[in-house]
């Protein structure tokens, strides 16, 4: 009877885990070699499914719950139903671009009026009078379009801001409060990226969103 036992709190043990959890493959392995029974792969490997599959009917995982109470962006692996049938224009916000060379006061402004996590970078000379209409030169991210204003601030100059590229600068995605601004010129090459993925607002959204899932 007490072999029956331990088997029996292995198996609860791995369906609060896998039902908390909604883990699979790691849990198994994880129980196997923490327990040394072998011999149960198969209760295990039925109870994980189990637990996972009816957990997933009444609430969302764990880590899933986080991720939302930190409002920190997740896409789901499964595209929505209803994605098929929509098109990348129909969640599309008005257009928000930053020319590559710019001043400070336009860069500061336009961080202060959305909370976009990028921004599309058009030339600067080429092309109709509306920025939204020139050619792409790449993609800027918040955070670094931030830390070049915050440098500006302190006077620092272009090869602070290369040398921040290069880093890889991870800042906060909202930017300090005191940025610089005014007619200093701000250049954007040095930390865009110039190949960006490019999604048309004729794509179908199921497509952009596995794009934007896969990578």
């Amino acid at each position: 009877q007490a072999p029956a036992q331990r088997h029996l709190g292995v198996l609860g043990a791995v369906a609060l885990l896998a039902g908390v959890q909604r883990t699979t493959v790691s849990l198994v392995v994880i129980v196997l070699e923490g327990t040394g029974n072998v011999h149960m792969l198969l209760p295990i490997v039925a109870t994980t499914v189990v637990a996972r599959f009816v957990g997933n009917l009444l609430s969302r995982g764990f880590y899933e719950v986080a991720l939302h109470s930190k409002n920190i962006p997740f896409l789901e692996k499964h595209v929505p139903s209803n994605f098929d049938r929509k098109f990348v224009a129909d969640v599309m916000k008005p257009p928000v671009v930053l020319t590559r060379l710019t001043t400070a006061s336009k860069a500061s402004e336009v961080l202060h009026s959305c909370s976009h996590g990028a921004f599309p970078v058009v030339s600067s000379d080429e092309g109709p009078e509306d920025p939204a209409k020139r050619p792409l030169a790449g993609l800027v991210l918040r955070e670094h379009v931030a830390a070049l204003l915050a440098h500006r601030r302190d006077g620092r100059d272009d090869r602070r801001d290369l040398a921040l590229s290069s880093a890889g600068f991870d800042g906060p995605q909202t930017p300090p409060r005191r940025l610089a601004s005014g007619p200093q010129p701000l250049d954007l090459g040095p930390v865009m990226v110039r190949s960006p993925y490019v999604v048309y607002a004729d794509c179908p959204l199921s497509r952009a969103y596995r794009l934007f899932v896969t990578t």
